[in-house]
């Protein structure tokens, strides 16, 4: 029903978080912050102006800063429990 589809959009924008994350860290970025630079429709996620909380950039870099925020985020907002 209406509430099994809520709570399969809200696991699809969470994975997309989650992803986002892996993905600037891969790319070497150590960002300051992350979460403010992000809006949804509720149906896609969208980064908007990173500027400087992209933070600096270190090649080869193994960090997770980026995965970390978004995990931090995810645990606060406790998204997994939200029905």
């Amino acid at each position: 029903g209406n509430e099994m589809n809520s709570k399969t959009k809200k696991m699809k924008l969470v994975n997309e978080l989650i992803n986002l994350g892996k993905r600037i860290d891969k790319a070497g970025f150590q960002p300051i912050a992350l979460i403010n630079d992000l809006r949804t429709d509720y149906k896609d996620l969208f980064v908007v102006d990173f500027g400087q909380d992209l933070g600096g950039f270190y090649e080869n870099s193994n960090y997770s800063f980026a995965s970390n925020l978004v995990n931090s985020f995810i645990e606060k907002n406790e998204w997994y429990s939200i029905k």
